[in-house]
């Protein structure tokens, strides 16, 4: 789905009309944010191996210790900074963007309810320190996996859509279950990242900084 990328700024609002605030309430949005999710988050661990050897190599040429070579040979710096520009290709290439909107209470409770989360134990008065401490571990183990079910759930109500890297849009939204596959694939750090991004909506005043153009930058100058 190609992504029309115009920004409307809608119709403006006629202050003086009596139902200005019909015309207003018409053109609000809930907050929404954006995140960047990597499909190859493993490209990283190589790409930094390449880095370091990029490293060596280079001081290696520097020094005139490496390895002799046919003059239309490419150097050991730069085969392996073609082999690290092919790898950020890749790596981009899996990176889509996320756009998570704010969740009302209601929405945040309904994740929470769907998650079942455990009761906290309370232990009796001479109960054995290896039975709390068993009883315990079970409570974590139920709360973690509640948790998880629970930002599973919240990305899933949040998501707007997800664009690829020519901003195209490619999913509009998400289950639950798809989420806890993901997760698998990709680790808990962006998982929580998206869940993270859906509570900076919910809560967070969202602020758009003045963009740093050269006309701006003028104006700024002669007020």
């Amino acid at each position: 789905m190609q992504e029309d990328n115009s920004i409307d700024a809608g119709t403006p609002v006629d202050t003086g009309s009596e139902d200005w605030f019909s015309q207003w309430l018409e053109t609000g949005t809930v907050s929404q944010r954006s995140v960047d999710v990597y499909g190859r988050p493993d490209l990283y661990a190589q790409y930094e191996d390449l880095e370091r050897k990029y490293a060596i190599a280079q001081a290696k040429e520097r020094q005139g210790s490496g390895p002799e070579r046919d003059l239309t040979e490419m150097s050991e710096a730069n085969q392996i900074l073609e082999a690290m520009e092919k790898l950020y290709g890749a790596w981009m290439k899996s990176k889509t963007t996320w756009f998570m909107r704010a969740l009302n209470e209601d929405e945040i409770d309904e994740a929470k309810e769907a998650a079942d989360f455990p009761t906290e134990p309370k232990f009796k008065e001479g109960m054995a320190e290896g039975a709390k401490k068993e009883v315990q571990a079970k409570y974590e183990r139920a709360k973690t996996k509640a948790d998880a079910v629970s930002n599973y759930s919240m990305i899933s109500k949040s998501l707007v859509k997800v664009t690829d890297q020519a901003g195209d849009t490619v999913k509009e939204s998400i289950t639950a279950a798809e989420v806890e596959k993901m997760r698998a694939k990709i680790g808990d750090l962006q998982i929580i990242r998206l869940v993270a991004a859906a509570l900076a909506a919910s809560t967070q005043e969202p602020t758009m900084p003045v963009p740093l153009s050269p006309t701006n930058s003028n104006d700024d100058q002669d007020s």
